[in-house]
């Protein structure tokens, strides 16, 4: 469930991504915030579901950049929000023909309720970085599930923004969540990629 401080990101990354994919028709923003809101909370519901079930905790917030290279010290020294520039920019540079539609990230800890678990289901008590991948390949899922019930209910739409918005999740840079699938389990990443790219090829053809 999104907490307090959670709420106020997501809601903006909904505002924002709507306003920004309405940007060359003004008349659609508001049912492409409403697409948006679909979207962003199936897959945090989705995340937060499989989290559940591996007693977890979920925190979601922007995506940050801070980290630029492999040693320590080599990090900005306060954390860059790109999940709130990067959509902006693209669709600006652009006049609103390619948005960069990755904008909030996901981090797991371990509930007491899990670590109290010594013997049971779990090799660890902490989370490892499979769990962490399976509960981003759930919202992957989820979100490419939204896009083919919305295809074949007649939102096409609804079902572009899903598989875009699979699509730049995917991609496995900084904390995205492709990132976070890729080093959990490659394969289970190159499967996602896959069907999301053969999703979206089918797309341009179709609608």
């Amino acid at each position: 469930m999104v907490s307090r401080e959670e709420f106020l990101p997501v809601i903006i990354s909904i505002l924002l991504l709507g306003v920004i994919l309405g940007l060359r028709d003004l008349g659609s923003i508001p049912i492409l915030i409403l697409f948006a809101a679909i979207v962003i909370a199936v897959n945090i519901a989705a995340k937060e579901l499989v989290a559940y079930f591996l007693d977890a905790g979920l925190s979601i917030n922007f995506w940050y950049f801070q980290r630029y290279g492999f040693r320590r010290h080599e990090q900005l020294k306060k954390p860059f929000p790109v999940g709130l520039i990067a959509p902006i920019a693209t669709a600006l540079v652009t006049f609103g023909y390619f948005v960069w539609m990755a904008i909030l990230q996901y981090d797991v800890y371990a509930l007491k309720s899990r670590v109290s678990k010594r013997f049971g289901p779990y090799k660890f008590s902490e989370m490892t970085d499979f769990h962490v991948g399976l509960i981003g390949a759930f919202g992957i899922i989820a979100n490419l599930l939204i896009a083919f019930i919305a295809y074949i209910i007649g939102f096409e739409e609804l079902a572009l923004i899903s598989l875009y918005y699979s699509f730049f999740n995917l991609i496995p840079i900084s904390n995205l969540d492709g990132t976070k699938i890729f080093f959990g389990n490659m394969i289970l990443w190159f499967v996602l990629a896959i069907l999301t790219i053969i999703s979206i090829l089918f797309s341009w053809v179709v609608v």
